[in-house]
């Protein structure tokens, strides 16, 4: 059984998460070419820029010292401890799935298959993400808004998949 780590830890390792999950959207957002359609692109990075002052409060809001009255509804959220550690490792995995099969990128052209394949990791990473997400949106309100964009991401890159099989 893995050991607890500490209150300052899951607060540095929920700060980490959302840079990573701000990674990943971004990189979406920076190259959407074939992922989004056309037509939602515009609104999609327009949303994403509306979104930069809610990842930045929600960050500040998970720094040390403890005693801001944080800690005990990250407790009942089930954001310390070793439900937090469960949770950021079903994360860390979906994660490491998706990078290692690489995210879009401006100029590079991939074909169908690799397409398919980039929409199966991306799915379960964002999933994953929304696990964790779900809970810190119940504390900061500008995360639950991530949480949606994340979620209507997702949803936007389904269907352009299913309209290019």
């Amino acid at each position: 059984m893995p050991e607890d780590f500490s209150d300052e830890e899951a607060l540095r390792r929920l700060r980490e998460f959302l840079r990573e999950v701000h990674r990943i959207l971004r990189q979406i957002d920076d190259s959407p070419w074939r992922a989004i359609a056309g037509r939602h692109r515009q609104g999609m990075h327009a949303a994403w820029e509306s979104l930069q002052p809610k990842f930045e409060f929600a960050r500040a809001g998970l720094t040390p010292p403890p005693h801001n009255g944080i800690l005990p509804v990250l407790r009942l959220r089930g954001l310390v401890g070793q439900e937090l550690e469960f949770k950021l490792r079903v994360f860390a995995d979906a994660r490491d799935r998706y990078f290692d099969h690489g995210g879009p990128r401006k100029g590079r052209s991939r074909g169908r298959r690799w397409w398919r394949r980039w929409r199966r990791r991306l799915a379960p990473t964002l999933a994953a993400a929304d696990a964790i997400l779900g809970g810190l949106g119940s504390i900061f309100p500008g995360v639950e808004a991530i949480r949606e964009y994340a979620t209507s991401v997702g949803l936007l890159i389904a269907i352009r998949g299913r309209d290019r099989e």
